[in-house]
């Protein structure tokens, strides 16, 4: 099976974060999220200096980051052993279980 993410460059792939970014739908949460993360009220952010600001969302967006790195690479590792090639029917009935399970609470 062909990997469909093989053609795709880093620039199309930063072009297409920037555009999510600056959609309606995420560009009017940011004031929120940056208060929360730094403590600072969203009508004191305009007048709030940079490094009170930038350090923790800088932080929070490195955590974050790290996280579902290390999340990924578990996930990689875990699924390349034999135990789970094995048993890929048995894994996908209980992922399907799992699904609907979640989708029905």
């Amino acid at each position: 099976m062909a990997d469909p993410a093989a053609g795709v460059g880093i620039l199309a792939a930063l072009f297409a974060g920037l555009v999510s970014f600056l959609s309606p739908c995420v560009l009017p949460l940011v004031p929120g999220y940056l208060s929360a993360v730094t403590g600072v009220s969203a009508v004191e952010l305009e007048r709030a200096p940079v490094r009170k600001v930038l350090g923790p969302s800088l932080l929070f967006v490195a955590s974050f980051s790290a996280i579902f790195i290390a999340l990924g690479l578990t996930a990689t590792s875990l699924g390349g052993t034999e135990l789970f090639q094995l048993n890929i029917e048995a894994q996908r009935f209980l992922d399907g279980l799992g699904l609907n399970f979640f989708n029905d609470v």
